[in-house]
């Protein structure tokens, strides 16, 4: 069986229920890393290079800090009226750029608070500031794109998004809260940074559904997200681990903000996500 530790955000929710999430506790860790095509040496070397040594000069605290006001901007809607902006140490400002010709291209889903979301027509978020500070080392400007997640890593598309037009003059990336995987580096030819954050699988329901772990997900509506590690590690359990024959229906979606939707609707009674995107989620929708 999978032993869980329950971890709730107990926060007003304008009468309804508040929302929780359960860490589901499986013998393995995630990391997020960004990727880039292994297709492109040149591009790939640098860039590989140029994100470790950022990764490597992270200050966590203000990485917490960061996170944790990014999360309150989401709660506001995108609105940084009142909002203090905490220092990120080496983080260029629009005016830096200005003097650079060739391009670092960013494929995102910007539905993943603090990481990468909209703010005001903009894409902003923690994972967006680690790439400005990567692009403007490599003299790079930077262009963000969103994409569908599941586009991202869709093993028959590995010769669109993720080959370079022009590998010198602008180079693909994705930063997209992207757990790096065996097979994301061998079927998806991805090469991947060192890991910038480490994540659990998680739970995330409404409190009067009563789902607190994986044995109350018998009988239940669950959604996940397409071609993420939760999603197959729910489909795993229903095929043939302790799910299977417990009646569960797995819903899929593209958009990470089409399961929340999802779930607040009632459309589905829970969701599985990595546990960092349920913890800003959860303050959000309960703030």
């Amino acid at each position: 069986s999978v032993m869980v530790l329950t971890l709730s955000i107990c926060l007003s929710a304008c009468g309804k229920s508040k929302l929780i999430y359960t860490n589901i506790d499986t013998s393995d860790t995630e990391s997020y890393g960004f990727a880039i095509a292994k297709s492109s040496p040149i591009a790939q070397s640098n860039f590989i290079a140029t994100a470790n040594e950022v990764i490597a000069s992270i200050n966590q605290e203000e990485a917490r800090a960061l996170k944790e006001y990014y999360c309150k901007v989401a709660i506001n809607n995108g609105d940084t009226t009142g909002i203090v902006r905490p220092t990120f140490t080496g983080l260029p400002t629009d005016d830096d750029f200005k003097s650079f010709d060739k391009i670092l291209k960013v494929y995102t889903e910007p539905q993943a608070e603090p990481y990468t979301f909209r703010a005001k027509g903009n894409i902003v978020g923690y994972d967006i500031d680690l790439i400005k500070i990567i692009a403007y080392r490599m003299q790079r400007k930077v262009q963000i794109i969103s994409t569908e997640f599941k586009d991202l890593i869709d093993k028959e598309n590995k010769s669109g998004i993720y080959t370079e037009s022009n590998f010198d003059t602008e180079w693909r990336v994705v930063a997209c809260t992207l757990s790096i995987t065996e097979q994301r580096k061998q079927v998806n030819d991805l090469t991947f940074t060192d890991s910038y954050e480490t994540v659990k699988q998680a739970i995330s329901a409404y409190q009067n559904k009563k789902i607190t772990g994986i044995s109350d997900l018998a009988g239940k509506k669950v959604g996940i997200l397409e071609e993420s590690t939760g999603g197959d590690y729910i489909r795993a359990l229903v095929d043939s681990g302790e799910l299977k024959d417990k009646k569960v229906v797995v819903k899929g979606y593209n958009f990470s903000n089409q399961l929340w939707s999802a779930l607040e609707s009632g459309e589905v009674d829970a969701i599985v996500l990595d546990n960092v995107l349920c913890d800003g989620y959860t303050q959000a929708i309960n703030g």
